[in-house]
């Protein structure tokens, strides 16, 4: 169920909002800016109170700002489907989880705004340090993000039904992973496929797509 709050402030955006819109040619869909509704404010609300789900509906959400979760346990976060996180910042993270456990992730479209040359964007997309049991689903984690996932000293991580395409840099960069399963994901035209910082232990790769992962780019 959607929790109350999220009903109450998306209501009266529509109600009074006169909305921009965003269009895939099929459909068309509310876009809402940081300012009139905070995702990274709502998912640290609904944790702090002991929400084990909250739901958003469909729509582009425009920020400004990383969205930071920190210190949250035991929380599901789903988006409606075809819901697009954008940043406005390639400078930037997207999403960055620091010392959380128990965090699920599903059915967002996450990039930044403006697609950029070849490292000329510096923000990674997912950002995982110090935390364990997460897992991503059924996300798109696209360029310009320099990188889709970056993970340091983590453990016990699920990725899966991701298309992860076009990050500049890399799909994933890991430095002290212990645990990661990644399956029945879309892995395509990244920079390359793997960036190896540090431990690996215990990497699970089971029924991917992997295609067009190269090189990166060194000017």
């Amino acid at each position: 169920m959607i929790q109350a709050r999220s009903i109450l402030a998306l209501s009266i955006l529509i109600t009074l909002h006169t909305p921009l819109w965003a269009t895939d040619g099929r459909t068309e869909q509310l876009t809402i800016t940081q300012d009139e509704f905070d995702l990274e404010l709502e998912i640290l609300s609904a944790a702090a109170a002991g929400d084990e789900t909250i739901r958003f509906q469909r729509a582009t959400y425009l920020r400004e700002t990383t969205i930071n979760l920190s210190d949250i346990s035991n929380i599901a976060i789903y988006f409606g489907m075809g819901s697009e996180i954008l940043l406005d910042n390639s400078d930037f993270d997207i999403v960055n989880i620091h010392n959380c456990q128990g965090i699920d992730i599903s059915g967002g479209h996450f990039s930044h705004v403006k697609p950029l040359d070849d490292l000329d964007c510096r923000g990674s997309v997912f950002v995982l340090r110090n935390s364990r049991y997460i897992e991503i689903y059924d996300c798109l984690v696209m360029g310009c993000g320099s990188i889709g996932f970056k993970i340091m000293d983590c453990s016990f991580l699920r990725i899966t039904y991701c298309k992860i395409k076009e990050n500049s840099t890399c799909a994933f960069y890991l430095s002290g992973v212990e645990g990661l399963y990644i399956a029945d994901c879309e892995i395509i035209d990244n920079g390359e496929l793997f960036t190896p910082a540090g431990s690996i232990d215990r990497l699970w790769m089971i029924g991917n797509t992997i295609s067009g992962n190269g090189l990166p780019f060194h000017p």
